[in-house]
């Protein structure tokens, strides 16, 4: 086989084309009829029509009488069932290349062969070996085979540089069929492959039709080859990288599935050409459907439903045609220049087309429907978009990034967009999303022709509305005020006692565990801050289930922790145990931090308060016992050191023990309500004073009026303004006795950490704008692109005891 390298083509020049036609003269060695043709061109009939050639004008600078001599009958060693053909004369050169089509008598066909699986092949002197055209294709409506030459020349092979790779000067061709059955054969006819299982085993019943698994027919297969893979069945190959050959066709024939397979196009120049095929991984982390690094290979009618799709990091592909759902990340382009042309996208937990750093690539024609976005495109580079049905995703197109997106490496970068003729609607966040960190410019798009929810395109200028979408949210205009907004889309199942905490290395909040309707649950999720997306993660060996434990996180260690609890069972069982999520592996870690100077830990405990402290320290303080009383003491871990300390100063004692809400504030802890030792709710507002290096180790209370006694409330910061101030944001909770009168009432407390002081405010706001009422919630908040915002999960009213699973964040926004 040759070794052919970027920019080099195979060029086969021979002597005196071969060819294998059917129904030949008495004398099968004589030359047959002959014709002429000149500048002019024409079309050129040889034996009764059994060997044609359409000269176009042009090709031809002077008179050529063309002839076809046999030279050699059919090999049925080959699984020829013609003889073969030498076209001529010797040494003609076309200016512009000449069809050749060969009449192929469908009676010749031997056992379950198929006409249109037949491919023209060359003969090569110095490979000892016939080499197919993979260009050549059957005419199924007159049984022919049809392919080009540009010359008829004596049989060398030669590397040709700087010529389009696609040029053929090819001589000696032979047309035949059949399956593979012996070494001396080099791709003239299909290697027909059905699933064996394990190695190679060539006998299936049929003698004519063997059996090959789908690695060994690979294997065998050389260039020009046609490999047809015979369903329905299940070709199973445990987590095989099958690496497709340069210009190599495989084709699905009856709906065949490659199970555990990544069909691989890393050879340049490559025009290999799948198609008719569905891909399945049952693991898919590790393998994509296709992977393409070089070469122009087009991907055809590939479904696939459970792989990570297709991944293109270089060449120029066409993807066509292809059904793609249910993937994380169905089309994702990395590099090079790509056509993406008739797909069907759907159902998919990522973006349906992702196109990452420089690469760039022609949408069109395809329906993208279901996804997080139709097309996202964080930086760089041009995309035009053109009569695509992009429908009933979260986001249409995404242009530019938010967190975890940034690149700081690109600069300047910029993406942009040519929008024409698209269908752009029912995206429940928006139809386009134009947004940005300050490093990416992406306001040079253009919308054309579009068929939008409403006309005209409405720019607007703040996150979803959740209700409606509209046509463009563009993040560069300037937002309107903080207000609730509630996330649609999957979710947790409904829950009350559930815990939030922050991985900082996968930029998420984490929830944990929580009391459901079955149970307490020990299922963990994490929350993206940019798309507004619930994601499970499947831990293989979770923490116990358990409800009302408390979790945490910091930039520091920028892991998250997770700490006590209780099962809700009989008898109750109460934790003291600390886990920490590892986000490579996406798995909890038992932790086991050394203890106090003498020996202690945190004693097994509900409903405590677990906030981040300056740099990787965090409070713990207070909680209720197994023997119904509670907690008077708090903790510091060092996440670097693996250690806990009992910071108790006895004479600094809050009087609230459980189900208090808490919160970092500048490295120290701002904490308001919960419940007393005997269960009643309280309008305290504490600080506690950490303080560098930990040397203060303090509580005291903020005097003043606060809101309504209540506990199982949450307190997260929402903004950070200058001078040290911020604001801090109050919601829900239980203000009657023990868990009862739950209130959806919010709160904004204007913190000064160097006046040291603090303010309330009520937010009057309509029931129709906020979260219901509730208790019992997961929550947190994050800083985004445009300062911070906050998260509430699920929870309960009280009134009905009713189990919540709605989530809502209270961020940057206005109105349309």
């Amino acid at each position: 086989m040759l070794n052919l390298t970027p920019r080099v083509a195979l060029r086969a020049v021979l002597l005196g084309t071969m060819v294998v036609a059917v129904g030949c003269s008495e004398d099968p060695m004589a030359p047959l009829p002959s014709d002429t043709v000149g500048p002019d061109g024409g079309d050129v009939v040889l034996d009764g029509g059994l060997v044609k050639l359409a000269v176009p004008a042009g090709a031809l600078s002077t008179q050529v009488t063309f002839t076809a001599a046999v030279t050699g009958a059919a090999d049925a060693a080959l699984g020829q069932s013609t003889p073969r053909f030498t076209l001529g004369p010797a040494g003609t050169e076309f200016a512009e290349p000449v069809t050749v089509r060969l009449r192929i008598d469908p009676a010749a066909l031997i056992d379950q062969a198929r006409m249109e699986h037949l491919v023209a092949g060359v003969w090569v002197e110095a490979e000892s070996a016939w080499q197919g055209l993979p260009e050549s294709s059957i005419d199924t409506a007159t049984g022919e085979l049809v392919f080009q030459v540009s010359a008829f020349d004596p049989p060398v092979l030669e590397d040709v540089v700087d010529e389009d790779p696609g040029a053929k000067r090819m001589g000696a061709v032979s047309v035949g069929h059949g399956p593979y059955r012996g070494d001396a054969f080099a791709g003239l006819f299909p290697i027909y492959t059905t699933p064996v299982g394990g190695t190679d085993v060539a006998a299936c019943g049929s003698e004519v039709l063997p059996c090959r698994t789908m690695s060994f027919a690979m294997g065998k297969a050389r260039f020009g080859d046609r490999v047809v893979l015979l369903g329905p069945a299940t070709f199973t190959e445990a987590s095989a990288l099958l690496h497709v050959p340069s210009n190599v066709r495989m084709e699905g024939e009856g709906n065949p599935t490659l199970m555990d397979v990544s069909l691989r196009f890393t050879s340049s120049p490559s025009r290999a050409h799948v198609r008719g095929v569905a891909v399945e991984n049952t693991n898919p982390g590790s393998l994509q459907a296709a992977y393409v690094s070089a070469g122009t290979p087009v991907l055809e009618r590939i479904t696939s439903r459970s792989s990570l799709g297709i991944e293109l990091v270089g060449g120029r592909a066409t993807v066509k045609g292809c059904n793609l759902r249910d993937t994380a990340a169905h089309i994702e382009v990395r590099a090079g220049d790509h056509e993406i042309d008739g797909n069907t996208i759907r159902d998919g937990s990522g973006a349906a087309i992702t196109l990452q750093q420089s690469s760039t690539a022609d949408i069109k024609n395809n329906t993208l429907r279901g996804n997080w976005a139709g097309v996202f495109k964080p930086y760089l580079a041009h995309l035009n978009i053109d009569n695509n049905t992009i429908t009933g995703n979260e986001i249409g197109v995404y242009m530019g990034h938010d967190p975890p997106y940034n690149h700081p490496t690109l600069d300047p970068p910029s993406c942009s967009a040519t929008l024409t003729r698209n269908t752009i609607q029912g995206n429940t966040r928006a139809g386009v999303l134009l947004s940005t960190t300050g490093q990416v410019n992406v306001r040079n798009q253009a919308f054309e022709n579009n068929t939008w929810d409403s006309s005209p395109p409405d720019r607007w200028n703040g996150p979803a509305p959740w209700i409606g979408s509209p046509d463009i949210v563009d993040t560069f205009a300037q937002l309107g005020g903080l207000r609730w907004w509630e996330v649609q889309g999957q979710s947790p199942s409904a829950r009350i006692g559930a815990a939030m905490g922050y991985d900082d290395d996968l930029g998420q909040a984490i929830l944990f565990g929580g009391l459901g309707s079955s149970g307490v649950l020990s299922d963990t999720w994490s929350f993206d801050f940019g798309s507004l997306q619930w994601q499970r993660l499947n831990n293989v060996v979770p923490p116990p289930g358990r409800t009302d434990h408390v979790m945490t996180g910091g930039p520091v260690s920028a892991r998250c922790f997770l700490f006590g609890g209780r099962d809700n069972g009989t008898p109750e069982v109460y934790f003291d145990d600390l886990w920490v999520l590892d986000p490579v592996i996406e798995e909890w870690i038992r932790l086991n931090p050394a203890p106090n100077p003498d020996g202690r830990r945190p004693g097994p405990r509900y409903g405590a308060s677990f906030v981040q402290l300056n740099g990787d320290h965090y409070l713990l303080y207070g909680g209720l016992a197994p023997n119904g009383g509670s907690y008077a003491e708090w903790w510091v871990y060092d996440a670097a050191a693996d250690a806990w300390t009992d910071r108790t100063d006895n004479l600094n004692l809050p009087p609230f023990r459980g189900f208090t809400a808490a919160v970092n504030a500048g490295g120290d802890v701002l904490a308001y309500g919960g419940n007393d030792a005997a269960g009643n709710p309280l309008s305290l507002l504490y600080r506690y004073q950490w303080g560098p290096g930990g040397n203060t180790n303090a509580w005291g209370e903020l005097l003043g009026a606060h809101p309504a006694a209540r506990s199982f409330a949450s307190l997260q910061r929402v903004s950070e303004g200058t001078s040290g101030t911020s604001r801090y944001l109050l919601f829900g909770g239980a203000t009657g006795g023990f868990q009862s009168a739950f209130t959806n009432d919010t709160f904004l407390l204007d913190w000064n950490s160097f006046e040291q002081r603090g303010s309330w405010q009520r937010l009057l706001l309509d029931d129709a704008r906020k979260p219901p009422a509730r208790g019992r919630h997961a929550s947190w908040s994050w800083r985004g692109p445009h300062g911070y915002a906050c998260i509430i999960f699920g929870g309960t009213d009280g009134a009905t005891s009713s189990l919540l699973n709605d989530t809502w964040v209270y961020m940057a926004g206005g109105d349309r």
